[in-house]
């Protein structure tokens, strides 16, 4: 107890606080000595900015982290934390989801100043060490024009591979918080939304509607200029559409893994929020050198669990037992929550039968195509999910992880936008695209009812025009006879009147897609 009281009166409780004295070049080369003799590559490097000033950087990452950058950096996340060290220098990590599910902080730099030529220079580093095995296809990143650069300078992205447009994406969380510091008044709230809706949509048709939508509900031309500069010219980096391709693009979508890693680092060093830590560059690296630490052992025992745990909806499922641990829990989570689904009251219709699964239209589904907790709900009631069944949602995780996710899905949307094909994940963007345009002909109907009845009656007749003209042009293809829909016996003949909705239902029913009716039969009714 004595010898703990004195190192408190003494303050040298933290090893890596700075000693007193200790000049930068010391602790420099204390620091570069240390990561020497943890078994870290390392390397000084600097650049010169356009004004004409070098900054300098220090450059590590441990081998086997680096390694598994290399393997599974098809998406890399990467950003800088700040006040780590007393010298201001600010850390980045580049960061990636391994097969386990857990994500590993691959390599690491600090640099003086952020400019993208001294991160630009952190990356190519990191990739020659890799033996160019690291090909980042993908970047998620905050909204930060130097990342950006510095990305696009390092790695040959932005072209066309598979068919799909490589590039930088941005975290979801940092541009809709942009967006509310923007139009963040009461006023705005209609746009805000527009644009929120804009940033989730899976069509890029239906995301540029929605841009122009806001772009016309903006009060003055900076605001308009600023959506179509900063937002509308770069869909393709925010928006889910540009996503559709791969499963793991769905999946992760912001920066908050990435989050997590900086709040343990700032955990790690005993930094309460808006406090600047005492460490020096040794300290701040022991930082980074014991939390990465924490990450390795969570690896070992992610391996182990994958050998030797099975979770307890196996006793339920015994096929189930055919996942990847990291997989079983994925769906034990969605079928945990089937009770409190129940228990509320809510019901689960009939779903799609398709290539011998069952498709749902939930979050969940379209990330991981896997049972959800619909699914899982339908199967209490009536047990359909059956050993063949069971076989062909596992049979692509043979001997495999979450790696799977990372493969482009075949004959799968192109974030370009062009035309989509016939295959099932064609065909679930097609009527979640459908879906979309009812929610926003419903919302602008019951506004326009709420407030001008007059043009609510004009907007559905508009409607039930346009939806005649359109489908005047597909009369051909879909072999609709112009009096006898059909839906409707030889007998029955509709009115002129009812003729466009009639064909417009019959159309929606070749998409498997009824929720317009609604809508339609108001329409009919006014």
């Amino acid at each position: 107890m004595n010898n703990i009281a004195r190192a408190i009166k003494t303050g040298m409780t933290d090893i890596r606080r700075l000693a007193h004295g200790m000049s930068f070049q010391e602790d420099w080369n204390a620091a570069t000595s240390y990561l020497s003799c943890m078994g870290y590559i390392w390397d000084k490097i600097s650049a010169t900015d356009l004004q004409n000033k070098s900054t300098a950087g220090l450059v590590f990452a441990y081998p086997a982290r680096l390694e598994i950058l290399a393997q599974r950096g098809y998406l890399t996340l990467f950003d800088s934390t700040h006040k780590l060290n007393c010298y201001g220098y600010n850390l980045f990590s580049f960061t990636c989801r391994d097969q386990y599910g857990n994500w590993i902080p691959g390599g690491h730099c600090l640099v003086e100043r952020e400019n993208s030529p001294i991160l630009t220079a952190a990356l190519k580093k990191l990739q020659f060490w890799s033996e160019n095995k690291w090909r980042m296809a993908y970047a998620l990143t905050d909204n930060s024009a130097v990342e950006q650069r510095a990305v696009k300078n390092a790695f040959p992205l932005h072209t066309e591979v598979d068919g799909h447009l490589h590039g930088h994406l941005l975290c979801t969380v940092h541009s809709d918080r942009t967006l509310q510091r923007r139009f963040k008044t009461q006023i705005d709230s209609e746009l805000l939304q527009c644009m929120r809706k804009a940033m989730f949509s899976y069509q890029e048709s239906q995301c540029t509607a929605l841009c122009y939508e806001a772009i016309g509900l903006a009060r003055s031309d900076k605001d308009k200029k600023y959506l179509e500069k900063e937002w509308l010219n770069t869909r393709q980096q925010w928006a889910m559409f540009a996503r559709q391709h791969s499963q793991i693009l769905r999946q992760v979508t912001t920066t908050n893994p990435l989050e997590a890693w900086h709040e343990k680092l700032k955990g790690s060093a005993g930094l309460v929020k808006g406090e600047t830590s005492k460490h020096g560059i040794l300290g701040c690296i022991r930082t980074v050198h014991d939390s990465a630490h924490d990450i390795d052992n969570r690896v070992k025992k992610s391996q182990l669990d994958e050998r030797t745990l099975q979770t307890s909806l196996t006793k339920r499922y015994p096929l189930l037992a055919n996942f990847p641990y990291a997989v079983q829990r994925l769906m034990s989570i969605e079928e945990s929550k089937v009770n409190s689904r129940i228990q509320d009251g809510k019901t689960v219709g009939d779903f799609e039968f398709i290539n011998s699964i069952y498709i749902c239209f939930c979050r969940f589904f379209h990330r991981y195509q896997l049972p959800c907790r619909h699914i899982f709900q339908k199967d209490r009631q009536n047990t359909f999910l059956t050993s063949d069944i069971w076989t062909t949602y596992s049979i692509k995780f043979h001997e495999h992880g979450l790696e799977v996710f990372e493969t482009p899905i075949p004959n799968s949307q192109n974030p370009r936008g062009t035309e989509v094909g016939e295959s099932k994940e064609g065909r679930l963007a097609r009527v979640l695209q459908v879906r979309e345009v009812n929610e926003r002909i419903r919302s602008t109907f019951y506004t326009l009812e709420e407030s001008e009845p007059a043009a609510a009656l004009a907007f559905v007749n508009a409607l039930l025009m346009e939806v005649n003209t359109l489908l005047n042009q597909h009369l051909s293809q879909l072999e609709i006879s112009a009096s006898v829909p059909p839906s409707l016996p030889d007998n029955q003949v509709t009115t002129p009147i009812s003729l466009p909705v009639s064909i417009f239902l019959s159309y929606l029913s070749n998409l498997e897609i009824i929720m317009l009716i609604p809508v339609l039969a108001i329409g009919y009714l006014l």
